[in-house]
């Protein structure tokens, strides 16, 4: 019979209970058969019946070779291990089952199919949506015997820094290895063939670590295995020793410590520093049942801990910003409760929190540490039911204030231009009441613009919030933009996106900077306001934060651009960004006189507006590519049906390999690349959307499209032999939420896959019309609130090509989408 701690992870594996994320098939290969009886794992074997025919349909190379014979569990299934993970034949349905750890094969009703071991098919006997996870009790290895002891002893004694000579740390390490040889020889093996960085131990660190692992392995041997497997222990640190000094208390008060963090769903493959989150949820729970279940019910809480650093003004809390969210939220639980459930409440706090709503949350938590019923009453108006760019803006602006301004606060909120609260259609509004409340006069300028006192349209609200800003900040910038004719008269989104990054250039400058920022205004190509003008004074903005800014006096000092920058010479700095990333010591010679070739052209389409394109090169036979721009923006904007985000597109033509630059219409691409790369990055001017299957499907379907009418090859997605790693949609985007690899360029094939198999089912002007609509849909961020979680993406094609389409299209598109997403027409 098996050991029980190896019953529970065979469970755990093949359907009886669920399987904490980020247990790879190690623990299924190595460390199950580590702790077989030797005669078993040593003993001739071979692959008979179910199990010899489910290994030639999954493919040897994933099963591997037997280390077993088959032979049957106290449960009656059948186990056989392999090099490769487990497999089973299960008695409660029949089926046979192989798993590598973290996926699961089944040769069951129709036929082979794989899934994550996270999940069920509706066939299957435990079958359970929305089941839990068990968890089970250690129990201790047999006593081993003294040939197992000295084993051990030998397999220390022969590692080559111990037969080296010793330092008073490495004493202490074999010490502490000795503990472990004479109490479980076995995980002494185990430990030693996994070939940890921190042996041999260099520090305290290191024997520190390896002491409290002893003590560890005494309670939960196999749990201690799976932990030091997990990514954040192959280089440890001080996070480390924290986390092992939290598991090690918990151990001594209740064994079964271990694996419930092991099993919980907020640790993922995140950091050691996830530990101790973990455990502090856990007593939470018992000081707040109810609370702590809402925390841990947030999809991104379930799905494993982010691990990643966002710098937001936090000061010294900030750490890895979902771990210090989940602390945030218990807090607020406490002392703002109604803060606390309106936010556990928010669609956007539900879902993959982004950069900007991890702001808004902080923001937040402040104002709810000031004042709870004024955050309160912030959180139940309609601009926070999504974050959008502007809405951390909005909150700074009444953190701003300092702890006793209660009146100002008020005030803002109670102006009658924000009447029924702050929306999306007045919240560029704040800034400017925000403004008059302090500054009356000030205000005034501002108000006085014909096109505030017309009303703001969407694309304004943003450029009045930088007019006041440098109203208040920045008198000089304020009074040089007020007086521009393109200020006065109404703004464009070009418009709006200059007037934010010259306010960005003079206020994170140092005052020599600044003033050479300021000394832009009155350069001969911002009398009026072109997409070129635009793009270039975004590239000096980005040329800025490359080496402390140097670059950008680099590029004002050139002797051409000794007079000003002139209209003429925009296209070229437009591209100077991409230039200061991959090859900044052309900067100067591209400036110089002939340095650079630009080819020009205006592409009009009626009805769709027009688009400046310019190609920069510095190879005078690159003339070609003028072409194949405009050919790709044509074909992409009469397909579309809808004008480019952008009024003007730039190509840079470098000596690197690959395209880039697509969603900010400066693109680049390498000297050999050809007519298709073009077209692909000019697609993700209008495709720049998250989940990458989407964006890169839509730009390889829209190249493919272009290239159709070039040079009459069909239309086609790319080849299937560059993702043989993934089946299904479905899969990518749950590799992509657990950070797995992905080999092979999938996103590009499945996603063109799909688009271009509901192109050519559909037809061309039923298709275009949904296509058009993802677009729309993505752009606006329609479906924020209900499309969220691992599928976000599939929801978004199936609100605009099934609930939104004609009933004759939507049951066309329906069972592709299944098929593409989920692996059957059937759907989930």
């Amino acid at each position: 019979m098996l050991p029980h701690r190896l019953r529970v992870i065979v469970k755990v594996a093949l359907g009886h209970e669920g399987i904490p994320r980020g247990i790879r098939p190690l623990l299924f290969g190595f460390v199950l058969i580590l702790l077989l009886p030797a005669s078993l794992a040593a003993a001739e074997c071979q692959f008979v019946l179910g199990f010899k025919t489910l290994r030639d349909l999954i493919g040897h190379e994933k099963v591997g070779e037997c280390l077993e014979n088959e032979h049957h569990g106290a449960n009656g299934d059948a186990l056989q291990h392999t090099t490769g993970g487990l497999l089973v034949w299960r008695k409660a349905d029949n089926w046979t089952a192989f798993t590598d750890g973290y996926r699961t094969w089944i040769n069951g009703p129709n036929g082979l199919v794989q899934r994550l071991n996270t999940e069920r098919f509706p066939w299957e006997h435990d079958y359970a949506p929305g089941g839990g996870i068990a968890t089970p009790t250690p129990t201790p290895l047999p006593t081993p015997s003294p040939a197992q002891i000295q084993q051990a002893e030998q397999a220390i004694a022969a590692l080559p820094w111990v037969q080296d000579r010793l330092t008073s740390v490495e004493t202490r390490g074999v010490q502490y290895l000795r503990e472990l040889a004479a109490d479980q020889p076995q995980v002494l093996h185990a430990l030693l063939n996994l070939d940890p960085t921190w042996l041999p131990p260099r520090t305290g660190l290191h024997t520190t670590i390896l002491a409290r692992l002893v003590t560890m392995s005494r309670i939960d041997p196999v749990g201690m295995l799976q932990f030091i497997q997990r990514p954040f222990f192959k280089s440890v640190d001080y996070d480390s020793l924290s986390a092992v000094n939290y598991l090690t208390k918990g151990l001594e008060t209740d064994p079964s410590t271990l694996q419930v963090v092991l099993s919980h769903p907020a640790l993922g493959d995140g950091d050691a520093g996830n530990i101790r989150l973990i455990i502090d949820l856990l007593t939470f729970k018992t000081e707040d049942p109810e609370a702590a279940a809402m925390i841990e019910s947030l999809p991104w809480v379930q799905d494993g801990i982010a691990d990643y650093e966002f710098s937001a003004d936090r000061g010294g809390r900030i750490g890895t910003s979902e771990q210090v969210i989940v602390r945030y939220l218990s807090e607020l639980s406490r002392f703002a409760r109604p803060v606390f459930l309106a936010l556990v409440a928010k669609p956007w706090m539900r879902d993959q929190l982004s950069e900007l709503e991890i702001q808004a949350f902080y923001k937040l938590y402040d104002l709810a540490g000031w004042n709870a019923a004024f955050t309160q009453r912030l959180l139940a108006m309609p601009f926070l039911d999504t974050i959008e760019y502007r809405d951390p803006l909005i909150l700074g602006n009444f953190t701003e204030f300092g702890v006793y301004e209660y009146s100002l606060r008020h005030q803002i909120i109670n102006h009658p231009d924000l009447a029924g609260g702050i929306t999306d259609d007045n919240a560029g509004m704040v800034r400017l009441v925000t403004l008059e409340v302090q500054d009356y006069a000030m205000a005034s300028v501002v108000r006085a613009l014909p096109w505030v006192q017309d009303g703001l349209q969407r694309e304004e609200h943003g450029a009045v919030s930088v007019l006041t800003f440098a109203a208040q900040n920045n008198r000089q910038l304020f009074q040089s933009l007020i007086q521009r004719s393109w200020v006065r008269d109404g703004l464009t989104s070009d418009e709006t996106a200059a007037i934010r990054k010259l306010w960005l250039l003079v206020d994170w400058s140092r005052p020599s900077e600044s003033a050479a920022a300021l000394a832009l205004l009155d350069m001969p190509f911002l009398e009026s306001m072109s997409g070129a003008d635009a793009a270039a004074l975004d590239a000096l903005g980005s040329l800025h934060s490359h080496r402390d800014g140097s670059y950008l006096q680099e590029v004002l000092s050139h002797p051409t651009l000794r007079d000003g920058i002139r209209d003429e010479h925009t296209p070229l700095i437009a591209v100077l960004d991409h230039v200061g990333i991959f090859a900044p010591h052309t900067i100067q010679s591209m400036l110089d006189p002939g340095g650079a070739v630009i080819w020009e052209r205006t592409l009009a389409i009626d009805g769709l507006g027009s688009v400046d394109l310019a190609v920069v090169s510095t190879n005078p036979e690159a003339a070609a590519n003028i072409d194949w721009l405009e050919h790709a923006v044509r074909s992409h904007v009469e397909f579309m049906g809808t004008p480019l985000p952008k009024t003007f597109v730039a190509l840079w033509i470098h000596e690197r390999g690959g395209g880039g630059g697509g969603p900010t219409a400066i693109l680049s691409v390498g000297n050999l690349e050809s007519p298709d790369t073009v077209a692909h990055e000019a697609a993700h001017i209008y495709w720049p959307f998250a989940p990458r299957w989407i964006a890169e499907g839509a730009a390889a379907f829209l190249e493919s499209v272009a290239e159709s009418k070039r040079t009459g090859s069909p239309i086609e997605p790319y080849p299937r032999n560059r993702c043989t790693s993934l089946n299904t949609l479905l899969e990518y985007d749950q590799y992509a939420l657990n950070r797995v690899p992905i080999f092979g360029s999938c996103e590009y094939v499945l996603g063109s896959g799909l688009f271009v198999d509901l192109y050519h089912s559909l037809g061309d002007e039923s298709f275009r019309q949904s296509f058009r609509r993802l677009y729309v849909k993505l752009e606006d961020g329609e479906h924020g609130g209900s499309c969220t979680g691992v599928n976000r993406g599939e929801c978004y094609v199936t609100a605009a090509f099934v609930t939104d389409a004609s009933p004759e299209a939507a049951a066309i598109a329906r069972p592709i989408i299944n098929r593409w997403y989920y692996g059957s027409e059937r759907g989930p």
